[in-house]
């Protein structure tokens, strides 16, 4: 599947089947258990479907997969993106800056967003 958006580091695809096994083994990751709700593989299938969800997998240059993410708020768009979820294959691993800017050139160059925020946790 082609990039949606792609930056000097990462690309963004969307998440296909093929794809869940992968996405959903790294949510269930202990040392994301206290971060990142975990969905179970059908939420993310009937993501791919919600009008409101976009569902990406985040890729390096070789098209291997580094993590994942989900937007939330397209059918509202203009009151801004929400950043739902992230995920990325190995915490330290220098690509959430890459993926954070990919995932921003989309919200703000295709979709038109005035707006992408995140909640934050403050042990997180």
């Amino acid at each position: 599947m082609a990039p949606v958006l792609e930056d000097r580091q990462v690309a963004l695809r969307a998440t296909g089947e093929e794809d869940l096994d992968y996405v959903v083994e790294l949510e269930a990751r202990a040392d994301y258990a206290a971060f990142i709700f975990q969905w179970p593989r059908e939420r993310h299938l009937a993501a791919f479907d919600d009008p409101d969800l976009r569902h990406f997998v985040i890729c390096n240059s070789a098209g291997e997969r580094l993590g994942f993410a989900i937007l939330a708020g397209l059918v509202l768009e203009k009151r801004g993106i929400e950043l739902l979820r992230i995920a990325l294959d190995g915490p330290g691993a220098v690509v959430g800056g890459a993926a954070l800017t990919a995932l921003s050139g989309y919200v703000f160059q295709e979709l038109g967003a005035p707006r992408f925020w995140l909640d934050v946790f403050a042990d997180n």
